[in-house]
């Protein structure tokens, strides 16, 4: 089959070398794309063709910052801000790490919407690096077999409760490594899939003497596959927390059932959770959203946004503190009266509660007028039927909103 090739920037080319077959770079920041006939229909259909001029190298801007047609000068060169990943959209405005791709002056990430920080544009898509074992702090940046994740840096794990005897803190789950494959002699030893785990060392054997009912060979020790956690049902069928830690009767259960061919596929406290949409167990068993958000593929978000720092709400879209919030006192809506704060959740006018709905907040007015809510009857000194000075401030009794001496 014939193959033809179009020279195309080579740093235009970051978001699209994966759909494209195998070439060759050469200098100046080139490249020669070759792709097998037809395969330029591919790449038409992802790119305007002003996306694509057939340049062959970079080059520098002419007098005054000049550039041909579709091209723009930036730190000295002409470079098309419709792929440009350093200049997308617009000189200086990088992709990385939240795209991978610039389509037509838009970052994308692998053909999708940018990300929004912190998530990264990593292989799987927008990726939290904050809390992900693989991409901690960055992409492709994995925490040991012994590590989790938090705030974006590989830290040691522990379990809570604390391991029994016997049993070793791998990736915040206890495992007995003498007899699990998959954490052999040690957390992240791995055994062949032809070998058995026995007393931390990876081989195969037989059982010697023959195992008695009603335990069977595994791994080269006798085992109950009815209740054994590491063989439950059958050599080398290791409970887990997403199965259910427990083995009862040959099935690994969560409590009184068993997680596994489920959504809700991971085991909370005895009970099956989906961990991509539980907002009380959000990626990870006990992590609770904030109140108004939603938890989408076990991320935390509040409107189309991440989720908000901790102790926040999320109200109509926007993280808020109800703390303090006028138009969100105490809880999502609760709007303080004109002329209101709101204190530790509460409206005040001035230093008294709030007015109530429907109620008027009069402001300080001067010496002797304190901030206070509009009465229809009061003894004295106090706001009658409304809030203007020189009509409603009473220093005598007011009847029916209207004072009985000014």
């Amino acid at each position: 089959m014939g193959m033809k090739g179009r020279a195309i920037p080579l740093v235009s080319l970051l978001g699209l070398v994966s759909l494209l077959g195998p070439g060759c770079a050469e200098g100046n920041g080139t490249m020669d794309v070759f792709t097998p006939d037809g395969a330029d229909a591919r790449l038409d259909e992802l790119l305007d063709p002003a996306d694509v001029p057939d340049l062959g190298e970079v080059t520098s801007c002419g007098t005054e910052g000049s550039c041909e047609v579709n091209f723009t000068c930036c730190d000295g060169f002409c470079v098309n801000t419709r792929t440009e990943m350093a200049h997308c959209g617009g000189c200086g405005q990088v992709c990385e790490p939240l795209g991978n791709m610039c389509i037509s002056g838009i970052c994308s990430c692998n053909s999708a919407a940018r990300c929004t920080a912190p998530l990264q544009c990593c292989s799987r898509g927008c990726t939290d690096v904050t809390t992900t074992r693989e991409h901690c702090g960055r992409c492709n940046n994995p925490c040991t077999a012994t590590q989790n994740c938090e705030g974006g840096v590989c830290v040691d794990a522990s379990c809570d409760p604390p391991c029994t005897d016997g049993e070793s803190c791998c990736a915040g789950g206890c495992i007995d490594t003498r007899y699990d494959s998959d954490n052999c002699g040690g957390c992240g030893n791995e055994c062949d899939p032809t070998q058995a785990c026995v007393n931390g060392t990876c081989q195969t054997s037989e059982c010697s003497p023959v195992c008695e009912d009603p335990t069977t060979c595994c791994g080269g020790r006798c085992v109950n596959l009815l209740t054994d956690t590491s063989n439950c049902g059958g050599c080398g069928t290791r409970c887990t927390v997403q199965t259910g830690p427990a083995c009862s009767g040959g099935d690994c259960m969560c409590g009184t059932v068993s997680c596994e061919g489920t959504l809700e596929d991971t085991c909370c406290t005895d009970v099956c959770r989906d961990l991509s949409s539980d907002i009380l167990n959000c990626g990870s068993c006990g992590k609770t959203c904030n109140t108004g958000e939603s938890c989408m593929d076990g991320q935390c978000m509040c409107g189309s946004g991440t989720g908000c720092p901790a102790g926040n709400h999320c109200c109509g879209g926007l993280c808020t503190t109800v703390a303090t919030d006028a138009l969100n006192c105490g809880r999502c809506g609760n709007r303080c009266n004109t002329n209101e704060t709101c204190s530790g959740g509460a409206c005040l006018c001035g230093a008294d509660p709030g007015c109530g709905t429907g109620g008027q907040c009069c402001p300080r007015a001067g010496i002797g007028m304190p901030a206070g809510c509009a009465k229809m009857n009061c003894a004295s000194f106090c706001w009658c039927g409304g809030c203007d000075p020189a009509i409603n401030w009473c220093t005598l009794m007011c009847v029916l909103g209207t004072c009985g001496s000014g």
